[in-house]
């Protein structure tokens, strides 16, 4: 990016060199002073602009082959420790941090030197830093330093990742590892990954490094606790929830933003909230497959017609014989019930009559019989009848019994 101001730093860096003033460019001392500004405008309220100093002057200097200007820049920010103002440790370890975690070249300085200039600084300026506010910036609402000392402390877990301690007596707390840590470790180092945000972000990328990071967790004391970050490199983003991430940015998975899950390229979960199935993949495979069907009908045009006009027929004849089965079968219910009706009538007819009958019957005998008892007339010829008594007969006395007549 192209800053408004960058033709100035060359010529502000070669006036330094010559003048002997290097250390108050590098701290923003007086007229050295150089406000920082970029797109989004000026801030005057920052330290001077040592990343512009570094990139548009002292760096272009020492590619032309001028290297010494390596050693003089680390005479310098030795230098400014010895200055004598309230912030002369922030401001040196800030020229520091600017060339040690920026993007130009890495030319050789003694690290060691740098680290133990600024610790007798810090303690020789104690007091003077806990009684200065300059330079410090928390958030709001919040209990973060005040005074730039603890400020100190503070901004040394930047410091660490790069091998410098600000602090004798730094302390440091090991963090157990991440359970995505120990997943990623038996992974292979460029396998593609998806990774899903909660919001519905949803990313690819590779690990692009292993970084170390400490947390402050002190409150009066140099104390950090030390986790190491797996940095993903974000490649494409396939569904989109979070303007801030895009394709080229670093995202630590570990972090305290984590992933809502973490998938291969094929969408299979290896770590996070179980899923079925991708989403992103399952939208693209239905997506493909209405596009093929859209292909092949296009393709085949009359065949699928003549196709869809034999399943309407077929499906007709089919229903319409349906149909007609259900009426048939209603029809022999209907006739069933009828004759079972009309059997069931006629028995019942049948007994009522035969009992009709029988009771007739037992009605004219007992008339009968009543009439016979009261009838005086019997066994007198008035009505022909005679009662007529049975013969007698008497055996001859002379008739002989023969013994086989009388055989049992």
């Amino acid at each position: 990016m192209a800053y408004k101001n960058e033709h100035i730093f060359l010529p502000l860096v070669q006036k330094a060199r010559k003048k002997k003033c290097l250390d108050k460019l590098l701290a923003g001392r007086g007229e050295w002073f150089v406000v920082q500004t970029d797109m989004f405008g000026d801030f005057p309220g920052r330290p001077t602009a040592v990343n512009d100093i570094y990139i548009f002057g002292i760096y272009p200097i020492y590619k032309n082959g001028d290297a010494s200007i390596a050693q003089e820049t680390e005479d310098a920010i030795v230098k400014i420790c010895q200055q004598k103002y309230d912030d002369d440790a922030y401001l040196a370890a800030h020229a520091l941090y600017s060339h040690l975690a920026g993007s130009g070249p890495l030319f050789p300085m003694d690290k060691d030197r740098l680290q133990t200039a600024i610790r007798e600084c810090i303690k020789r300026d104690e007091e003077k830093l806990k009684k200065c506010s300059k330079w410090v910036y928390t958030l709001h609402d919040t209990n973060g330093p005040r005074d730039l000392y603890h400020f100190l402390q503070l901004q040394n877990s930047i410091y660490l990742p790069l091998g410098v301690d600000l602090f004798e007596e730094t302390r440091i707390e090991h963090e157990e590892p991440h359970e995505i840590a120990e997943i990623l470790q038996g992974r292979p180092v460029d396998e593609e990954l998806l990774v899903e945000y909660p919001g519905g972000t949803i990313v690819s990328g590779v690990i692009d490094e292993i970084r170390e990071n400490y947390d402050y967790i002190g409150i009066d004391e140099p104390l950090y606790r030390k986790r190491e970050d797996y940095i993903l490199h974000v490649h494409d983003v396939i569904q989109d929830g979070r303007e801030e991430i895009g394709p080229g940015r670093l995202l630590a998975l570990n972090s305290r933003e984590k992933p809502k899950r973490i998938m291969d390229s094929n969408g299979n979960v290896i770590w996070g909230a179980p899923h079925n199935e991708y989403k992103g993949n399952r939208r693209r495979k239905g997506i493909n497959l209405l596009k093929k069907i859209v292909e092949i009908s296009m393709r085949y045009k009359i065949l699928m017609l003549v196709l869809l006009i034999l399943i309407g027929v077929g499906a007709f004849y089919w229903g319409d014989s349906l149909v007609n089965q259900d009426t048939k079968a209603d029809n022999m219910v209907v006739e069933t019930n009828t004759e079972k009706s009309t059997t069931e009538s006629s028995v019942e007819t049948a007994n009522t009559k035969a009992e009709e009958d029988l009771e007739k019957m037992a009605r004219e005998l007992d008339e009968h019989k009543k009439k016979v008892e009261e009838d005086k007339s019997i066994g007198t010829r008035t009505n022909g009848t005679v009662k007529v008594a049975p013969p007698k007969f008497e055996a001859p006395k002379d008739l002989k019994v023969r013994q086989a007549d009388f055989k049992d």
